[in-house]
């Protein structure tokens, strides 16, 4: 059934699997029969602590984490959202210069 006002509901997955963030927002109109938001908060970082300990291909892992992931759930919603006038937060963060050891942190 279609949730009340002030409900809230919490859905994940891996935003970056094949077809992941449409079975969310299914998943979602399912469940409530609307969408009226999304927090898109996906990231992380992989490679080793240094700039030049690191590959193409952790860069490429980084941004599809951070930024791809969050683009696609948000797509995916875009019409269900805009049925609702509804919202969207993306959650990032800033490097720890303490956390060294992943990619956002390189020197």
């Amino acid at each position: 059934s279609a949730a009340g006002p002030g409900t809230a509901h919490g859905l994940a997955a891996d935003v970056l699997a094949p077809g992941a963030a449409a079975g969310l927002v299914a998943a979602c109109l399912e469940r409530t029969g609307r969408l009226d938001g999304i927090v898109a908060s996906a990231g992380g970082a992989v490679g080793g602590p240094h700039l030049e300990q690191s590959e193409a291909a952790d860069w490429e892992a980084a941004y599809r984490w951070n930024v791809v992931g969050s683009v696609e759930l948000i797509r995916a919603g875009r019409a269900a959202l805009a049925a609702q006038g509804g919202s969207v937060v993306v959650i990032g963060s800033k490097p720890n210069p303490a956390m060294r050891s992943k990619t956002s942190g390189w020197r």
